[in-house]
Formats: C-alpha cells, sequence, structure tokens
C-alpha cells in the first residue's frame, strides 16, 4: 500500500502530472490495479501476524450477541453482562494465534459460542459448583474444547475430560491463547 501517491492530485481525481508518472514494472509498462493487489497479497502474506487485527477485530466493534444466545437461552445458559460484552465485541471471528508451538501446542481462536457451548450445560453447573460464579461458553479453541467465561472474569476450558484453568481474567486469558506462553493448570480430571 501506498504511504505516499505517486502523483500529486487535486480535487476528487486528476491525472498524473507529467514530471510524476504513474510507477512503471521494467518488463510490462506501468503496473495494472491487478498487479499492485498482488503485490501488497505477497507483501501481507509475508508479514508477521498481527493478533486480533486481520480477524476484523478493530476498536469499537459490536455484533449482536442474540445471534447466538437465541439457542443458548433455550439451554438455559445464563448471558451475564461480562460474556454480553466479550461476545459482542469477539463473536463470529477466527483469531489465529501469534505462538504456534509456545508452553503447548496452540490452535486458532473461533469465537462461536453456540458451536462451542450447545449441549455442555451440565459442564457450566460443574464449574458454577467449583467457584461459584456463573459461566458462559464463549469460543471453541485446541481441537474443538469449549472456552468458558465465567461472571466474575475466570476462563476455563474444557478439553477432553479435564477443565484447565486459561486466566483469572479475559485479557489475560486472550494474552495466554494468542501467545501460548504459560502451561495450562488442571483445575479437575472430569
Amino acid at each position: 500500500m501506498w504511504r505516499t501517491r505517486p502523483w500529486k492530485t487535486t480535487g476528487s481525481f486528476s491525472f498524473p502530472s507529467p514530471k510524476q508518472a504513474p510507477p512503471r514494472n521494467k518488463t510490462t509498462g506501468p503496473i495494472g490495479r491487478d498487479e499492485v493487489l498482488l503485490r501488497r497479497v505477497r507483501r501481507d502474506r509475508e508479514r508477521p501476524h498481527r493478533p486480533g487485527q486481520p480477524a476484523g477485530r478493530f476498536p469499537g466493534r459490536s455484533v449482536d450477541p442474540d445471534r447466538w444466545h437465541t439457542v443458548l437461552g433455550r439451554e438455559e445458559f445464563v448471558l451475564f453482562d461480562l460474556a454480553f460484552v466479550v461476545v459482542a465485541s469477539f463473536g463470529g471471528l477466527q483469531v489465529a494465534p501469534a505462538v504456534m508451538d509456545g508452553a503447548f501446542r496452540n490452535a486458532p481462536i473461533l469465537f462461536e459460542p453456540e458451536l462451542a457451548g450447545s449441549g455442555s450445560l451440565d459442564v457450566t453447573q460443574t464449574l458454577h459448583g467449583e467457584f461459584g460464579q456463573d459461566f458462559y461458553p464463549i469460543a471453541e479453541w485446541i481441537t474443538n474444547s469449549c472456552v468458558f467465561l465465567g461472571s466474575v472474569g475466570k476462563v476455563v476450558v474444557h478439553h477432553d475430560a479435564e477443565l484447565l484453568l486459561v486466566g483469572e481474567s479475559f485479557g489475560d486469558a486472550l494474552r495466554v491463547m494468542l501467545t501460548a506462553d504459560q502451561v495450562l493448570p488442571v483445575l479437575k480430571v472430569c
């Protein structure tokens, strides 16, 4: 992407001045729009991954959590304020982690609460008994494991027959899920 335009413009449109001709490819003449886009795609593939941004996450992003909660509400999941904010902000995104092989083998995070948590109300009831707070499914991660967010902020993943602590807050958990910088402690073997 151009940091500065190769020619000056005035108003909404102007032709390049003779002194500032458009960029040229040595073999085929002026570079066409498609060639510029292809170069941009190649360059973006070579850049280091910036977690969150390529997936569509930006400040102020908001989607309607009812899209997922209509099904989960029928299954008696409780959509508390913190879960509402997280799902509204991240819902529908697939975020590739910054580090794939850190303290554990990492995987992309798919923020699809219905896909992750439908049919797992029994797990949330177990978590409620263990920690004394409501839990809501927010994402799928590491071989289709369900990530649950607690009403006080604790984030737990139900992985096969284990409950693993991801973080004491959503921010800490997101950092761990993106960077794989610490081993996930086992909370309980189910």
